[in-house]
């Protein structure tokens, strides 16, 4: 009678062994995905739009007339941002001459050139 309560028990916990183990937490039998973009391609991507947007800002690249940029808009953004630089560098910078003349994606770097340069205080 005794070995028939330890075979029922030993069956018992083996039908249940899966249904515990399951339970215990969450677990994948795959491994996780590596991110599709690594934090050194990003700190390559910011470098390179950081390096753009000081060429633009020091007059080191050649611009030409957009026609397919709005310059009132630009002009908005490039005085917003000449505002923001400090006094000795406001005065020998003209920002809204270049209205017209950037691309979005150089407009783009030029913004995050004159923030990470001369971030607001």
């Amino acid at each position: 009678m005794r070995k028939l309560k330890y075979c029922t028990s030993i069956v018992a916990l083996a039908l249940l062994a899966p249904v515990v183990v399951d339970a215990s937490g969450s677990y994948t039998s795959r491994a996780p995905r590596p991110p599709a973009i690594t934090r050194r391609d990003m700190a390559k991507d910011e470098k390179a739009k950081y390096e753009e947007g000081k060429r633009i800002f020091s007059g080191k690249t050649r611009l030409s007339k957009q026609s397919s940029v709005n310059a009132a808009e630009q002009e908005t953004k490039l005085r917003e941002l000449q505002s923001h630089l400090p006094a000795s560098i406001h005065n020998s910078t003209d920002l809204p001459s270049l209205a017209g003349k950037l691309t979005p994606e150089q407009m783009d770097a030029l913004e995050y050139y004159v923030n990470k340069r001369y971030p607001l205080k």
